[in-house]
């Protein structure tokens, strides 16, 4: 869903949000929110992180990996 920021009005409100990780963690945290309340959480892994679909192929094709769709595939 593509939204137009340029007309979309922004509130701003304050959320608690109850974490359940380790004493002394450090790190992120993915949150999922409903309606402005928490719906559930994921803290990442020192070797995790988040991205788009889109960042993941950019990223594979920075590293050398041929990204070919599916339809663009030729059968042996």
């Amino acid at each position: 869903m593509k939204t137009n920021s340029a007309k979309r009005k922004t509130h701003s409100i304050t959320v608690t949000v109850n974490l359940n990780i380790k004493e002394g963690f450090t790190g992120m945290v993915v949150v999922q929110m409903d309606n402005g309340s928490e719906k559930g959480h994921y803290p990442l892994r020192g070797n995790e992180f988040t991205g788009s679909l889109e960042s993941f192929l950019n990223t594979a094709s920075i590293a050398g990996y041929q990204v070919i769709p599916p339809a663009a595939q030729v059968k042996a």
